[in-house]
């Protein structure tokens, strides 16, 4: 069964330059996370993840929800107003791409934000969508079936395996 993506409508813009800003932003971003902590890492994708959300929800003429709690004992560290505005503006920015593009720039965001030392001790590794994507096409060609198998992705960090799947059901 041949895997096609969500619509990949996304608001008016130049991409190719978007993608360049969001790239950019996402960097320096989770530069200054790293040299922060976890925690630090946290607030970030947390501000960005937000804001994309809000920007989404706006696009689409929902009304504005209030943000999740987040789970007790889960402490984010308080930024600066720049590093701040900066999230916001990525998140709002994302909502300009497809939800699945948009989903795998903040995973991404927030594993390249935590700290190098982090990543290693914990074996924290971002998997590149086209790797992905080829473990899923693997799958497949195995006779796979999204529809009616079921898929254990151990690892589940910015979910990315897990969000193809899905789309493969929704009809055309």
């Amino acid at each position: 069964m041949a895997r096609s993506g969500a619509s990949r409508e996304t608001r008016p813009g130049k991409p190719e330059v978007a993608g360049v800003a969001l790239l950019s932003r996402q960097r320096a971003l989770s530069a200054a996370a790293d040299t922060a902590s976890v925690e630090a890492a946290r607030a970030v994708a947390q501000a960005g993840t937000v804001a994309w959300w809000e920007a989404s929800a706006a696009d689409h003429g929902m009304p504005r929800l209030a943000p999740a709690a987040l789970p007790d004992g889960l402490p984010l560290t308080e930024l600066s107003d720049f590093t701040v505005a900066e999230a916001c503006a990525f998140g709002r920015d994302l909502a300009r791409l497809p939800m699945t593009d948009a989903v795998v720039a903040l995973g991404r965001l927030y594993t390249q934000a935590l700290p190098s030392a982090h990543r290693a001790e914990q074996g924290i590794f971002y998997t590149p969508p086209p790797l992905a994507g080829r473990l899923l096409n693997k799958a497949e060609r195995a006779g796979h079936d999204w529809r009616t198998g079921r898929a254990l992705d151990p690892s589940c960090g910015g979910g990315r395996s897990l969000s193809k799947p899905p789309l493969a059901c929704w009809p055309q």
